[in-house]
């Protein structure tokens, strides 16, 4: 068999599970006003369990109600309904299904309450201190919640004390300094889960399984790095681990906090970050899960945080570092990820890119993806047409070579045009730094699915106006990308000048030299800034906007997290608030605002100043009056990044081309 430590059953408490795989726990927006169950966020379940995962763990689901619902209910009875619905619709499909139940407590926005009022970079303003009658009743509810479960066909629920929700704020000595039955010592804020666990065995019995996420890492500003360090010993979670394991909880699933920091700037510089994005290494958070069953565990561990790759997936079970492994981005990326890899098929890349988890949790909107342009839409598809056309694709980059794929897909006669001699567009450029890994993959992933496809691709052909005149397609769809801008400035058509596109793809041929400048502070800036000095050389990245303003990019907040800790930490120097006056042989000359020039060696210049859509071959059509639809997406449109030219190129082809 393919892949035989991820795919061999493996028994969690009374429950058999097929293989490995489980969707962690994944808040995808999908829900009603209330938080009630439906029919998209059926489909979405559906759809993963159709794809072979062993077990799913429903999203964060309410015990009370929330001044704010951000997610599943299940603090009433009349969530029962729909909450049965998406059992029975997993379970039709082939998977187990457990409810993870759970309270916001201090991280509402509205009215929060915790057990101890303090104020926190975890919380956007300071909560109620619950009294012991308030903890009472949430015990209660804990266990109310977990009975609806079970009288909605769910095969058990988690009790959810990760990420400093509730649970886990009563864990935590950082968020509890209370001094009562339920704070001070370890024993005393264990109280809550104790009771809680009781609570839950008394309503559903002793069969009803139940299983435990919490936090091994708490992630903390202001020189705290980890919260459990709070002169508790660095075995905090393993203490805590134990002690589930003592109270019959069936599994361990080993998660983190990193702070939110609300009402500052997003997220910090995280070792250890909830939602891992591109600019750390895969697999971040599985040593916390090795260290729990190294420890002795004797229930299942279950590993989550960023794994994406099947083989990867494997080798944490094969090794025995975990016993099954927890996605959701992976998931939301390819909902038949688990059978993908199993069959040794092309799976759909997630690239840690983290637009999920900016749709969803940031912006409170249902789930996007950059990779899967249908999530949260399964009933959609790229159906056959009943009116097959001649469709020419300009431009193989991501946008194009989506395009040509599903334009094949749905049954039109495709041909895609390619100016240079390979595809992939800017996912070369894009792939070439080691902390890129991601986006290599992805195009690894299009490489592979041409081929899988027959997808007629012509490569070191321009596309003219003349071209598309002979050979009369009825669409053109122009994915054509954009063009780097250029300062204008004495000096700048000079040899030791490049953009930042043409610097990583010719790198060696450019001979960038031991002192570089890099003239833009934008996402592409910081990363080709990092990508230089990782390599030993003397970089300053040149920015005209103010000091404060360098690092407020459009980016998810853990993603410029970690990007600006990669730049500051390999050494680059960033010069905020200057003007680029003249380029020379040898350096660049630089004016402050309000202050006289400066002179700054340079072997070279990269260029990241941004991008222009090409809109040349648009307008030649249009002057030649040529009789075919037309089309842009991606770049070419405007200039934004992968997910809108994939998105865009999917949802063009499928709604103008069926």
């Amino acid at each position: 068999m393919r892949l035989p430590h991820l795919f061999s059953p493996i028994q969690v408490g009374p429950l058999q599970l097929k293989n490995r795989v489980v969707l962690a726990p994944t808040d995808v927006g999908l829900t009603g006003p209330e938080g009630e169950a439906t029919d998209r966020y059926t489909d979405f379940l559906r759809e993963r369990a159709k794809g072979e995962c062993g077990l799913l763990i429903s999203a964060f689901s309410s015990v009370w109600q929330q001044q704010r619902v951000l997610t599943t209910s299940v603090w009433h009875d009349r969530f029962l309904p729909g909450l049965a619905s998406m059992a029975e619709a997993v379970h039709e499909a082939g998977a187990k299904f457990i409810m993870q139940i759970a309270d916001m407590g201090g991280k509402n926005v509205i009215e929060p309450y915790a057990p101890s009022a303090i104020e926190s970079e975890l919380y956007a303003q300071v909560p109620r201190e619950m009294t012991v009658d308030d903890i009472h009743r949430m015990v209660e509810a804990f266990a109310l919640g977990a009975g609806r479960a079970k009288k909605a066909g769910y095969d058990g629920v988690e009790y959810h004390c990760a990420h400093s929700y509730l649970g886990g704020q009563f864990i935590s000595p950082h968020t509890n300094v209370r001094d009562d039955d339920y704070g001070g010592d370890f024993e005393r804020r264990m109280r809550f889960a104790d009771e809680c666990i009781a609570a839950i065995r008394d309503v559903c019995g002793d069969d009803f399984p139940i299983g435990f996420k919490f936090s091994a890492h708490e992630h903390l500003h202001g020189g705290v790095n980890d919260g459990y360090d709070e002169g508790e010993g660095d075995d905090l979670h393993l203490r805590i681990a134990r002690h589930m394991e003592d109270l019959g909880v069936v599994y361990l699933h080993v998660a983190t906090t990193s702070s939110t920091l609300m009402r500052v700037k997003g997220f910090v510089e995280c070792t250890h970050p909830s939602v891992p994005p591109m600019y750390i290494e895969p697999n971040t958070l599985v040593g916390l899960a090795e260290e729990v069953k190294a420890n002795g565990a004797s229930v299942p561990v279950i590993a989550t945080g960023g794994i994406t790759d099947p083989l990867q997936a494997e080798e944490i079970i094969a090794q025995g570092r975990a016993d099954m492994v927890a996605l959701s981005r992976s998931l939301i990326a390819d909902p038949h990820w688990a059978r993908k890899a199993r069959e040794g098929a092309n799976v759909v890349p997630c690239i840690r890119c983290n637009f999920c988890h900016t749709f969803v949790v940031m912006e409170r909107g249902g789930v996007q993806c950059t990779t899967n342009p249908l999530v949260g839409r399964e009933k959609l598809s790229f159906a056959k047409t009943a009116n097959p056309r001649k469709v020419a694709v300009i431009g193989a980059g991501p946008g194009g070579l989506e395009a040509g794929l599903r334009a094949k897909e749905m049954g039109h006669d495709v041909v895609v045009y390619e100016k240079r001699d390979v595809i992939g567009g800017e996912m070369i450029s894009g792939s070439i730094p080691s902390f890129k890994w991601d986006v290599k993959r992805l195009a690894e992933y299009y490489e592979r699915e041409v081929g899988m496809a027959d997808l007629d691709v012509r490569l070191n052909t321009p596309v003219t106006v003349d071209l598309l005149r002979q050979t009369e397609p009825d669409v053109v769809i122009l994915a054509t990308g954009g063009e780097a801008l250029k300062p204008d400035v004495p000096g700048v058509d000079g040899a030791s000048v490049v953009s930042a596109i043409d610097a990583l793809v010719r790198w060696e041929e450019v001979d960038i030299g031991g002192q570089v400048a890099v003239l833009g502070a934008g996402l592409v800036g910081y990363e080709v800034a990092w990508y230089a000095a990782q390599q030993g050389r003397s970089v300053v990245m040149i920015s005209r906007r103010a000091s404060e303003k360098v690092s407020q990019l459009k980016e998810h907040g853990t993603n410029l997290a970690l990007l600006i800790k990669g730049v500051r930490d390999a050494g680059v120097e960033v010069m905020a608030g200057v003007e680029l006056k003249q380029i020379e042989e040898d350096g660049v000359v630089l004016a402050a605002n309000g202050g006289g020039e400066e002179f700054r060696a340079a072997d070279n210049l990269i260029v990241s100043r941004g991008y222009a859509p090409r809109k040349e071959l648009k307008a030649g059509i249009a002057a030649a009056g040529l009789a075919c639809e037309v089309y842009e997406v991606g770049d070419c449109m405007e200039v934004r990044n992968y997910f809108y030219a994939i998105n865009e190129a999917a949802h063009t082809v499928r709604e103008k081309l069926a």
